[in-house]
């Protein structure tokens, strides 16, 4: 179970102590990073916490802390639950989203459903976020051309054209079919980064493999690749184990 990161902002100090100390009992489902007085210069100490979950505490009838939370033009994202003395009739107009208003003093109940509701909130938009993550990975793993920036400009090549990419210094050069060379200004360690999740392996410090390229691995120190063209090249010890387990995720041994 993940902690939610959470903050107080509370002016009166009885209230202050009863909420965290409810808080404390909620360990491991709160990590407590502080509590704040509702002044201008909290918040950005606040955004610098950057909390999963905030209790800001509106004040009575005057409600004299909501023109401050309507002007804060916070960085973190993070979900809000208003506490008052007196009940709500209505919510207050806010940029931020409203989680709960919940009335003092806090029932541990009360407490509970809030931060279980807190919790759900949370997981499903860290799952959002893995699917949006996941969904850029398939989108680059699938397309079917990179644009390389070469030293007249940019030239748009398809991957399933490149054989392998060799080092030259802080330029590489990618090995097309028929002995064809396309000199890139950008090392190999940019291609890497680039080109890792489309079926390429770094097999040595001057070689970046297109596995689709492979023909036959052979065993050794190191060991070397033989492409589909006869070509041969040279496997570092260090990335052996790398280069195996490439081949077996990617033709399901």
């Amino acid at each position: 179970m993940v902690a939610l990161r959470t903050v107080v902002v509370e002016d009166h100090r009885h209230s202050d102590l009863q909420l965290s100390a409810l808080l404390d009992r909620h360990a491991p489902r709160v990590s407590f990073l502080g509590k704040y007085p509702a002044q201008d210069q909290s918040l950005s100490e606040i955004d610098s916490l950057k909390p999963d979950l905030v209790f800001w505490d509106v004040g009575g009838r005057e409600r004299q802390t909501i023109p401050l939370l309507k002007e804060w033009n916070h960085q973190a994202s993070f979900q809000l639950v208003l506490t008052s003395d007196e009940e709500m009739e209505t919510h207050p107009s806010l940029n931020q989203p409203i989680l709960e208003c919940i009335t003092k003093p806090i029932s541990s109940y009360r407490l509970f459903q809030v931060l279980d509701k807190a919790s759900h909130l949370y997981h499903m938009h860290r799952i959002r976020q893995e699917l949006t993550a996941l969904k850029s990975e398939m989108s680059l793993q699938y397309r079917s051309k990179l644009a390389i920036p070469t030293m007249n400009g940019m030239e748009c090549v398809k991957l399933n054209q490149v054989r392998f990419c060799e080092s030259a210094d802080s330029y590489s050069i990618l090995h097309l079919p028929n002995k064809k060379t396309l000199l890139v200004s950008k090392c190999l360690s940019f291609l890497e980064r680039s080109l890792t999740c489309r079926n390429f392996v770094r097999i040595h410090r001057k070689y970046l493999l297109n596995l689709q390229f492979l023909q036959t691995y052979q065993k050794g120190e190191g060991g070397q690749v033989v492409l589909e063209d006869g070509t041969i090249l040279s496997v570092a010890r260090n990335r052996k184990k790398e280069l195996i387990q490439a081949i077996k995720l990617n033709f399901g041994l």
